[in-house]
């Protein structure tokens, strides 16, 4: 191992860096299969409107709500690699309290007059013109 370490700063830049272990691939793509992967279903189990967890149809609007998912879509795609404890951690320390702070009154959507019965799809005006401008990224 040590006979392998560059000796001068000609053999460093002569020999290719080491290369790092594949990068595990992503279960979700973007935030918005995230959202429908993983926020849509959570969301369905929930009264959503004016006296309930509030949600917008146009959520990807909000730049609270994209950096908030966007945070919680990466935690996801790090901790699920964690067999033991990782969905639990994250639910308690991601998924949580961003939902908490997306879907309260006090959130970025609560003035949102949206509404869903439990059961029901939540609210959504599908972005169509962001997801064709990606689709080539989202597939």
């Amino acid at each position: 191992m040590v006979d392998d370490m560059p000796t001068t700063l000609a053999d460093a830049e002569a020999q290719p860096p080491a290369s790092a272990p594949d990068a595990p691939q992503l279960q979700y793509a973007s935030v918005f299969e995230f959202y429908d992967g993983i926020v849509e279903p959570f969301l369905r189990d929930r009264l959503i409107g004016p006296r309930h967890q509030r949600w917008s149809a146009q959520w990807w609007k909000s730049a609270e709500a994209m950096l908030r998912l966007n945070a919680v879509w990466r935690a996801y795609e790090a901790l699920r690699l964690d067999a033991a404890t990782g969905l639990s951690v994250w639910l308690k320390d991601h998924f949580d309290p961003h939902m908490r702070a997306l879907t309260s009154e006090d959130g970025p959507f609560g003035d949102s007059r949206d509404a869903s019965k439990r059961g029901e799809d939540p609210p959504y005006d599908r972005p169509e013109e962001i997801l064709s401008a990606y689709s080539h990224v989202f597939g």
